[in-house]
């Protein structure tokens, strides 16, 4: 997926529009352990939200129940 080379890593440059695309268009596979961990799962995808407008910032991540849930009382 990241095959830019030296001198091609910067944003405008077209071998990062093509990453960016491809990334746009990437789906993150979790694996059969994650199917005992749904709000952990949840929790990860809303953080890796590839629009930034749905993805969660600091303090909502930190807000999530998940997160909450492994506080302290």
């Amino acid at each position: 997926m990241f095959d830019d080379g030296p001198n091609e890593n910067y944003v405008g440059h077209p071998k990062m529009k093509g990453i960016y695309d491809r990334l746009e268009k990437h789906h993150v596979r979790f694996g059969r352990s994650w199917d005992q961990l749904p709000e952990a799962k949840e929790f990860c995808k809303k953080l890796m939200e590839f629009d930034v407008n749905k993805r969660l910032d600091a303090a909502e991540a930190l807000m999530h129940p998940w997160i909450l849930k492994g506080a302290p009382a």
